[in-house]
Parts: C-alpha cells; structure tokens; sequence
C-alpha cells in the first residue's frame, strides 16, 4: 500500500498525458482507497478523452461493486484430476 509520502505522487499521476499511466494510478489508487475512490472513478469514466481510459475506470468501478457485494471476480479454480 502507499505510505504518506508517495500518494502525492500518485494523485498527480490522474492528471498525466497518457492514458496507460492514468488508468494504471486509477487502479492503484481504488486498491489503496476502496469505495471512497468510486466517485473520481465515475466522473474519470465520464470525462476522460482516451475511450479505454474510460473504459478501464467503469471496470475498476465494476469490481469495486463485484468485492463489495461478495461476488467472485471469476470462476473459481477447478481443484480436480482423476
């Protein structure tokens, strides 16, 4: 998780000029916030101007609702063999 001194750095990162680097602070901002980061991910999702930046916050947004519902986030391993 981020300590105190390097979330500044991250903040600044969702301002940066290329997509990638956006979406990546996005997620690791939402990982280290949980729901309190769900509005700047809904208005990130509006008004980015990269389409898979803005594709990529509804994601995050999506598996936010997905953890805190307790649903998986995919199918479970299949323990099995013969």
């Amino acid at each position: 998780m981020l300590d105190d001194a390097t979330m500044p750095t991250a903040m600044k990162l969702l301002n940066d000029t290329h997509w990638l680097v956006r979406s990546l602070a996005r997620r690791l901002l939402a990982d280290q916030h949980g729901g309190k980061f769900a509005k700047v991910l809904e208005a990130s999702a509006q008004a980015d101007p990269d389409a898979w930046a803005g594709r990529f916050a509804r994601a995050i947004l999506e598996r936010q609702r997905m953890i805190a519902t307790g649903a998986s986030e995919g199918p479970p391993d299949q323990a099995g063999g013969s």
